[in-house]
Formats: structure tokens, sequence, C-alpha cells
């Protein structure tokens, strides 16, 4: 695994380059880590179930494209069943907190 810098195809600012951000996300990468989060459906709660203020987003884990399969991770197959994990966490709390989309 290696960490890589974002490039400006992995930032949307539009719908058009959303929808490519979003087909680059479990082709060429499986995790985001910090900017801004690609949602599969919706936006997530960031709402801490503790104190009630906005959560901090950290990452978005999905699997590996089945078209792709084995080719980013090649010991093991990745797959989380077409479902992005997003987490949160708050800094007052120091609570994680976690919601699944499928797409």
């Amino acid at each position: 695994m290696n960490l890589e810098q974002m490039t400006e195809e992995d930032i949307p600012f539009d719908e058009k380059h959303y929808d490519s951000a979003f087909e680059r996300f479990g082709t060429e990468y499986v995790c985001r880590l910090l900017g801004a989060p690609l949602y599969a459906v919706d936006p997530v709660d960031r709402e801490c179930p503790c104190c009630k203020k906005e959560m901090l987003y950290v990452s978005t884990v999905t699997e590996e494209s089945y078209i792709h399969k084995r080719k980013l991770i090649p010991v093991v197959d990745f797959l989380l069943g077409e479902t992005f994990i997003y987490f949160l966490f708050c800094k007052d709390c120091l609570v994680v907190k976690t919601e699944m989309q499928g797409t």
C-alpha cells in the first residue's frame, strides 16, 4: 500500500468531474484520506452521536472494482459488496463513527 497525492481529477468541481472522480475510486485506488468525500448516494450524517457537533471527514474505503479485481491488491480479493464506508471523527469526544452507502 502506498500514499499518493490526489490529483485534480480526484477533486471534482462539477457533475462531469464528479462522475470521473467517482469512477476512478475503486479502479485506481480503494481509500481516500481527508480532502473532499465522494458520496455514493447522499452526504453522510456528520453529527456526533455524543455531543451533536459536526464531525470531521477522515476517509472513505471502497472495494476494488470487479473489472480490475486483484490488480490493486494482488495477494487477496478486496470486496465489500459494492459499498463505501465513510469514517468520521469528533475531535471533542474522540469518537470515530462510520456510515455505509451502496451504489
